[in-house]
């Protein structure tokens, strides 16, 4: 699959409601591995500043697609090959969210 193209859609053809995403009272996490340290991470889509490359961040699966998504000052890319997702980790991690 491309992900530019799907991304290039969601951006400018069918439109993805990130306010909506938003505004939902259900945690919307992501999970992404920072490139450089290896440590996997779970961010919060709802206080993303660029939820679109959070989201692109989170399906960039090496060797597949190559360009790890800067956001901020570090570089992210698909978690999955690293580690599978843990509901018990993300309700011990964060809590509150």
């Amino acid at each position: 699959m491309n992900i530019n193209y799907l991304f290039d859609v969601i951006k400018n053809e069918k439109h993805l409601d990130i306010k909506k995403l938003k505004q939902s009272k259900i945690p919307f996490f992501i999970k992404v591995i920072d490139v450089d340290s290896g440590k996997i991470k779970y961010i919060n889509l709802q206080k993303s500043k660029d939820p679109l490359k959070l989201l692109k961040a989170s399906i960039s699966i090496v060797p597949y697609f190559f360009d790890a998504q800067k956001i901020g000052n570090k570089r992210f890319a698909d978690a999955s090959i690293k580690s599978p997702i843990s509901a018990s980790y993300l309700s011990k991690e964060y809590p509150k969210d």
